[in-house]
């Protein structure tokens, strides 16, 4: 059977790259926070300039994201699986609450570029940190088709560990 895929995942040496972007970025993006005159191009406001910065540092998470492992095997595939489902389904709520609240405050409506990158960039983290809790810290994490409660109870640690970073992430997305 031919694995199609649309969106098929890169090699284990894109990741490399993913985390150089994200690292670089985000430093390039705390130096400009503290500096308000650091331009690297003079027709550029300082708000595009920390868009363009916190663009890139989205697209190295989402190199990241979509890289394989050096051993991609099952146990790989299904946490993966799993961690795209679990941030997917918290990026949804998140712009559901945010269209639902919009809906009857008006300061909602009009979103900056950095509010949706913030929002996405906070989705890819909960997946990095899902994904690498789950490959890297626990060897009996297998998510199996039981129930929730089964699940949860099976996962204790990973559960507490995931609504801390839960909690944290939409706290910084809220601030900032």
């Amino acid at each position: 059977m031919n694995d199609f895929t649309v969106f098929p995942l890169n090699n284990y040496k894109m990741k490399y790259a993913g985390i150089s972007i994200s690292v670089i970025s985000l430093i390039l993006l705390v130096i400009n926070s503290f500096v308000h005159n650091l331009n690297f191009h003079s027709n550029i406001s300082e708000v595009q300039h920390q868009n363009i910065l916190f663009w890139g540092f989205v697209m190295g998470l989402y190199l990241l994201t979509f890289s394989k492992e050096k051993i991609d095997d099952d146990r790989v595939k299904r946490i993966r699986s799993k961690a795209l489902q679990i941030s997917f389904g918290l990026l949804s709520s998140v712009l559901l609450a945010i269209t639902f609240i919009g809906s009857y405050d008006n300061t909602f409506q009009s979103f900056e570029t950095i509010q949706i990158l913030s929002i996405v960039a906070g989705s890819l983290l909960i997946y990095q940190i899902i994904f690498n809790l789950g490959i890297y810290h626990d060897s009996s994490f297998i998510y199996s088709d039981n129930t929730v409660r089964e699940n949860k109870r099976r996962n204790k640690r990973f559960y507490l560990i995931y609504i801390l970073v839960s909690l944290i992430t939409l706290t910084l997305i809220i601030i900032f």
